[in-house]
This record gives C-alpha cells, structure tokens and sequence, in this order.
C-alpha cells in the first residue's frame, strides 16, 4: 500500500491546532513539520484514510488559513520523507 502524501502551508499560530485537530483522529494521519518559519506541514496517511482527511482539511481551510500545496524543496530535510523517497529511487 502507498502512502498519502499531503502537503500543506497555514501560518505559523496555526500548526498546533490543527495537529490537535489530527491527533483527535485516531490513525488519521501522522503530522510532520518541514518548515516551522514558512508555515510548511506534511501530512502522512494511509489511502484508506484519503476521503476523511481530505475532507476535513477542506473543512479547516478557511478558518484556519489552511492550503494544500505542491511538494515543497526541502523535504530531503525531513529524515522520515527522505527515506522514503530514497526507498523508491532503489
């Protein structure tokens, strides 16, 4: 099974709340910082969870000034996303 990979950008004052928000949802998503300073969050899940995560990151998307964004350059700085992209390249 592949991960879902999400990316997203709010700001800063907002990145507690929603990993709050996530955690509140069991096996949900996994919630990694890339960037503190810009804002820059990727979300990790599992296909299943796809359709319920999407949602409720529309639902937040206003009130927390939430976008999904492409994938930002520096996410060989995240241990965990740099694995994983190394893995695919093997």
């Amino acid at each position: 099974m592949n991960p879902l990979i999400i990316f997203v950008h709010l700001p800063t004052e907002n990145i507690a709340v929603l990993k709050f928000i996530l955690e509140s949802y069991e096996s949900l998503a996994i919630v990694r910082t890339l960037s503190a300073e810009r804002g820059e969050l990727v979300l990790l899940g599992t296909e299943d969870s796809a359709k319920t995560l999407h949602e409720l990151l529309q639902s937040l998307a206003q009130e927390l000034s939430l976008s999904v964004i492409p994938q930002p350059d520096n996410v060989n700085e995240d241990w965990l996303l740099s694995e994983y992209y190394n893995s695919l390249a093997v």
